[in-house]
């Protein structure tokens, strides 16, 4: 029977693997071509294909190319090594399950949240993106700076009402200085009403004793949805 050749391009596109990793592994002696063209281009045959599958299989076991040279010029693999491989694989898979599943989760909620919007602002969105992504940090901040009984864990129901009663009043605040509302209209203060009895709930009705500690803390590194004409209107309306 014929032996069927392959170029380099034709090899690639049977195998997945790209032409330059192919020319790397040739450089490196890790998998060579079976013969060449006349003029010098490489040509690659089943056997080759083989030896190409057995270094994936390996590399997605994480086995550093050297070693995977040496094991299959060796043919053999200790099985301890096998197993010790085998199981970080399977850790390295797990903290991936864990963490796509707490993805999954943040999305649910920050679904829940914006659902009964109209229209959600982008950068109020960004910002409980953002919240999400950096719980860990917001958390040890907020435990660094508030008093334990006001970051007990909230009920998620009560956590998932007061989130959106959030989102709506940042949402008013940026729609109000859109639509050029004034700082001292009925409209604006009824926003700086609503934003008050927010960070009261929030705050568990303790936001007096609680602002000058965050006052002087150190500020959280973490995205403002609010523009400088929007900061200058907050601080217009709750001044009044």
């Amino acid at each position: 029977m014929e032996t069927v050749l392959y170029t380099i391009g034709e090899f690639a596109k049977k195998s997945g693997v790209s032409v330059r990793t192919l020319r790397y592994y040739d450089s490196i002696h890790l998998l060579q071509p079976s013969n060449f063209t006349e003029g010098g281009h490489r040509l690659y045959n089943t056997d080759d294909l083989h030896q190409l599958q057995q270094i994936q299989a390996l590399k997605f076991l994480r086995f550093p190319l050297k070693e995977i040279k040496e094991m299959i010029e060796q043919k053999r693999i200790a099985r301890d090594v096998m197993l010790d491989s085998i199981e970080y694989q399977q850790r390295s898979f797990e903290a991936q399950l864990n963490e796509i599943q707490e993805i999954l989760e943040n999305l649910e909620h920050l679904k829940r949240v914006v659902e009964e919007e109209p229209t959600v602002d982008v950068s109020v969105f960004s910002s409980m993106l953002h919240m999400l992504i950096l719980a860990n940090e917001t958390d040890n901040w907020l435990s660094k700076h508030l008093p334990s009984e006001l970051i007990d864990e909230v009920d998620q129901s009560e956590k998932l009402k007061l989130e959106k009663e959030w989102t709506n009043i940042l949402t008013a605040i940026k729609v109000a200085v859109q639509e050029e509302i004034s700082p001292d209209s009925e409209e604006a203060q009824q926003i700086a009403t609503r934003l008050t009895a927010i960070m009261n709930k929030t705050m568990k009705s303790n936001i007096d004793a609680i602002s000058p500690q965050i006052d002087q803390a150190e500020p959280l590194d973490f995205p403002n949805p609010f523009t400088e004409k929007e900061q200058q209107f907050l601080a217009s309306i709750m001044n009044l």
